[in-house]
């Protein structure tokens, strides 16, 4: 299994939130790694299309710093981690 997950400033990007991951998918056999998902805003135009209110608005995507403390994070519990800027 893959696991993606999705960094959201303000939401999840928090060093408890990622060694509680961590610790999480470390302790499971089946996990063939982790891709970490720096949030984008690639649908706000779609949801303007549909005359829907995009909620997600604001510095929602992480830091290149947390992006790499992130990776980190994951690497020293021996979990394969690509991040996906």
């Amino acid at each position: 299994m893959r696991v993606r997950t999705p960094l959201i400033n303000g939401i999840n990007c928090t060093d408890d939130e990622m060694s509680g991951i961590a610790d999480f998918v470390s302790g499971r056999k089946n996990v063939e790694s982790v891709e970490l998902l720096a949030y984008h805003s690639y649908g706000e135009s779609k949801y303007r299309s549909l005359h829907r209110e995009y909620r997600l608005s604001g510095e929602l995507k992480p830091s290149p710093e947390f992006l790499k403390k992130a990776e980190t994070c994951f690497r020293e519990r021996g979990i394969e981690t690509t991040v996906q800027a």
